[in-house]
């Protein structure tokens, strides 16, 4: 008769099949918690020993046969749908940020996207949001090879492109009215207060120096109302920015105009040469490939695992294969180097591991 220390051994052995070990350097240390890369390769672990449990011979008891299987279809349903919530997530923020159906989409995502992240991470403010901007500029308006091909960050001063910027936008207002409605509410009515004072101060100058006829001030004051508009104002890329991002996004702030002011930017001079990028290396063919992945993804279930396992292999073989879907990924968890998790993945790493707990209860590989 078996001893119960031998029966506890081999039932300690049989556990392991479905009790997924985390590799150590995918566990904090202070608090216990498994980092998202082991999540992964927990689900690709599972996958693999439900598929291999069924399809390969068993040595032993069919009853023990069934409750490994049981208990592995069970572990992998589990990491299975966390996985599935988390992918989506991903999904959708990516189709988001390349929402290309129209220019004013993709940049009223690409600002409402930031703002989100804000309110969920609580990291990020106004003023990244412009650094951000004239990062993006700068990589592709400016033809940046070294950011065309690299992720997110933290931007070094650009600021000499918010001149560059708006001197296009003021020389082409009617594509930037929240621009000029910001321009109309912070800055003419002190223009045309500096040009009331002057006239009180001496009527005959002004006139002069503005070529006028008044005869009062009231007469003088009229006129500035009506003649200093947006187009009749000289305005000069640095007397609206004046070389400070911090004033400059303060006094958008208090006017309420960013948001607006900035989609307009990366509609009208991100976008263009934005897509004249991602267009070149199949952006529209790849979104196609991801609304596909995401919309089957969202209707799989566990009610149906093998459809559901491989919807989730899809979305972490676009994400993979999608360069900067990774990063939005890694963004979301709060992780780096989910790519080297899933380069492991695609040349079998944890392929041997599994194999030998496998044959460990008996399948014959």
């Amino acid at each position: 008769m078996r001893s119960w220390y031998r029966i506890a051994i081999d039932l300690r052995k049989v556990a392991q099949i479905w009790e997924y070990r985390p590799d150590e350097e995918d566990v904090n240390e202070w608090d216990d918690e498994r980092n998202f890369a082991s999540k992964i390769k927990e689900f690709h672990e599972m996958e693999f020993k439900f598929s291999m449990m069924r399809e390969l011979p068993f040595q032993g008891h069919p009853k023990r046969q069934e409750n490994i299987q049981r208990q592995l279809e069970q572990s992998l349903i589990e990491i299975a749908e966390e996985l599935q919530k988390k992918l989506l997530e991903t999904l959708e923020k990516w189709l988001d940020s390349h929402a290309i159906l129209t220019p004013n989409t993709w940049a009223s995502k690409r600002v409402q996207g930031e703002r989100d992240y804000q309110e969920v991470n609580g990291e990020g403010d106004s003023e990244s949001m412009v650094n951000n901007l004239l990062w993006e500029y700068d990589k592709y308006v400016h033809n940046d090879r070294q950011r065309l091909n690299s992720g997110f960050g933290s931007s070094p001063d650009y600021s000499t492109h918010m001149y560059e910027i708006l001197s296009t936008a003021l020389n082409d207002k009617e594509s930037y009215p929240s621009l000029i409605r910001y321009v109309e509410n912070a800055f003419l009515p002190d223009y045309k207060n500096s040009e009331i004072d002057s006239a009180q101060y001496n009527l005959e100058d002004f006139n002069l120096s503005h070529d006028q006829e008044f005869e009062t001030i009231e007469e003088a004051e009229a006129w500035i109302e009506d003649y200093y508009t947006v187009e009749n104002v000289d305005l000069e890329p640095d007397v609206l920015f004046g070389g400070d991002v911090e004033s400059f996004v303060q006094s958008l702030q208090n006017w309420g105009s960013l948001d607006g002011i900035l989609t307009e930017f990366y509609q009208h001079l991100v976008f263009p040469s934005w897509y004249d990028h991602w267009s070149a290396q199949g952006i529209d063919e790849t979104r196609e490939t991801v609304e596909d992945i995401h919309t089957r993804l969202k209707a799989a279930s566990s009610k149906d695992l093998g459809n559901l396992t491989a919807m989730i292999s899809m979305g972490f073989n676009v994400a993979h294969q999608t360069g900067d879907m990774v990063e939005y990924l890694e963004q979301d968890v709060g992780e780096d180097g989910l790519k080297s998790t899933l380069d492991a993945i695609d040349q079998g790493a944890y392929v041997e591991k599994a194999k030998e707990d496998l044959k460990s209860v008996g399948v014959q590989i």
